[in-house]
Order: structure tokens, then C-alpha cells, then sequence
């Protein structure tokens, strides 16, 4: 705390826990965890909007990049504040054949992890685990991060795959967000779908600066129903984002383009004339 009142004088600094124990907010049990994500409303999200913190003083964001059509053969997704309740609405919105995997960074602690793979488990139609390290990358199948280590894509001879590293935090994170999109741009190229929802800070910007230069998408989670729009606010402003769109709209768009480029029997699960791929 002293470090950064010494390094960003400027900065709103708010200290979210339990009342009565008020230094053990970052307790490591389901039952506290659980309490925690459901104070957020009530409690952090207007103390937060009080200091002002949820644009972060940005400018007007610019116009955002035009839509760049094409296959898409992974989506990676980003959160932070806010992010559980946003994370299990979009997956909750996205249909049980969705044709892609899906890898999530949700910035928390370790161990609180595996409990919100399970609560997301339970709220949608998808295989929805804590990754481990080797994890292939498979269709319809949701691999959240683990906390307090960076997870990456790697490929080998037998396809993609999931890797873990102990690397520097970035942007004060681990997992990062940054980490997983720049491997996701080098693994897939112009075939990754990133999405940024609701969080504070600018985790992210870099890794989508990646996924663009690859000739990948973007889609972020606009201020109206993000809880804090730092992450998305950020990408949006930097013009890298193909579309912002509220939190319920992103989970159409998303399939929508999960399946561009695909041939028509997959599409339509029945048609034998194929579409070309691209």
C-alpha cells in the first residue's frame, strides 16, 4: 500500500473485505469467496463509482475498428471486477454446440479459481474446468486460468495446447490477460476472437494490440453494463476493438462470428453443399 500511495499519489486506492475481519480479504475459502462476489454489488461497485475510477479518465473513445470477417478457431476472454457474474451470463448465452474452445483469464487468487470454474460449470452448457498444464484445446470445452500463474497456447505436432509459466506479473496480474491473447495471436493468427469484459486497470490492451496486428477480432463489453469500464474502456479508446456491445448482446455476436467462414453442413447441421472457407 505505501508503494503505490508513493509511486501514484493520484490513485484511488479501495480495501474490499469482510468487515469484521477487514485484513483477511483475501481468504482462500469457497464460503468467503462466495460472500465476497455477492457484496460487489452493494457494496465495492458504488464506492468504486464514487472516487470516479470507472472510466479511469480516459478520453472519448474513438471510433471503433471496422469488422474483419473470417474463421475463427479459438475465443480467449479477459475480465476482472465484476467479471464472475459477467463470465456466467455469456456463457450461459452461448449455445451447447458452440464450435470453438474457449480459454478465460479472470484475474483472482489461486485457489478461488477452481470454485468459479464450477459455479460456471453449473450456470451453462459447457465442460467448464480449472486448466492444467497440457490441456488440449478442444471444441465447445472452457478452460479458465488457474490464479497466480500465467497460462499460454502452445502448439505441437498433435495440435494446441495449454501451457502454464511463472513469468513476472504483467500489469500487477498473474494470470494475465496480455499473456494469454499474445499467445493466442501467435498460436492462431487472424483465427482468434478476443473479448474484454467488465475490469479495472488495462490488462489486455496489449494482448489485443496483438490479436489486431495478427489480423485477429475483437470484442469488448461496453460502459453501460460493465461494472467498471477500465480493460474494455481501454481497447475501445485505442480504436483495436471491432464492436462494443452490452454484456447480453456479446454472447450472439460471439457465436455469430465463431461460425463465419464454416461450411454450410456445420452451419446448419444438415446441408451437404459446403461454403468455402476463406
Amino acid at each position: 500500500m505505501a508503494t503505490i500511495r508513493r509511486e501514484h499519489p493520484q490513485l484511488a486506492v479501495v480495501l474490499f473485505g469482510d468487515e469484521r475481519e477487514p485484513r483477511r480479504d483475501l481468504s482462500t475459502t469457497p464460503g468467503r469467496l462466495e460472500a465476497a462476489i455477492h457484496g460487489v454489488p452493494d457494496g465495492l461497485i458504488p464506492t468504486i463509482k464514487r472516487h470516479g475510477v470507472s472510466t479511469e479518465g480516459l478520453s472519448t473513445p474513438r471510433t471503433v475498428a471496422p469488422m474483419v470477417p473470417g474463421r475463427i478457431e479459438v475465443l480467449v476472454i479477459g475480465a476482472s471486477t465484476g467479471g464472475p457474474d459477467a463470465l456466467s451470463r455469456l456463457l450461459s448465452s452461448l449455445p451447447a454446440d458452440f464450435p470453438v474452445p474457449i480459454l478465460i483469464v479472470q484475474h483472482l487468487p489461486a485457489n478461488f479459481t477452481r470454485y468459479l470454474a464450477d459455479r460456471l460449470a453449473h450456470q451453462s452448457a459447457f465442460e467448464v474446468q480449472e486448466a492444467t498444464s497440457g490441456d488440449r484445446l478442444l471444441p465447445g470445452q472452457v478452460r479458465l486460468a488457474p490464479g497466480n500463474v500465467h497460462m499460454v497456447i502452445a502448439k505441437d505436432f498433435q495440435g494446441p495446447f495449454v501451457q502454464f509459466n511463472e513469468d513476472p506479473p504483467e500489469q500487477s496480474c498473474r494470470p494475465s490477460v496480455d499473456v494469454l491473447f499474445r499467445s493466442a495471436a501467435a498460436a492462431f493468427g487472424p483465427t482468434a476472437l478476443a473479448v474484454v469484459l467488465t475490469g479495472m486497470g488495462r490488462d489486455g490492451l496489449a494482448g489485443c494490440v496483438a490479436i489486431r496486428a495478427a489480423g485477429g477480432q475483437i470484442l469488448v463489453q461496453d460502459e453501460a453494463t460493465s461494472v467498471v469500464w477500465g480493460m474494455p474502456g481501454h481497447i475501445a479508446r485505442a480504436g483495436l476493438a471491432n464492436l462494443a456491445l452490452p454484456l447480453d448482446a456479446l454472447g450472439p455476436e460471439i457465436d455469430r462470428r465463431s461460425r463465419e467462414g464454416m461450411p454450410a453442413r456445420r452451419r446448419t447441421g444438415g446441408e451437404s453443399e459446403e461454403a468455402p472457407c476463406r
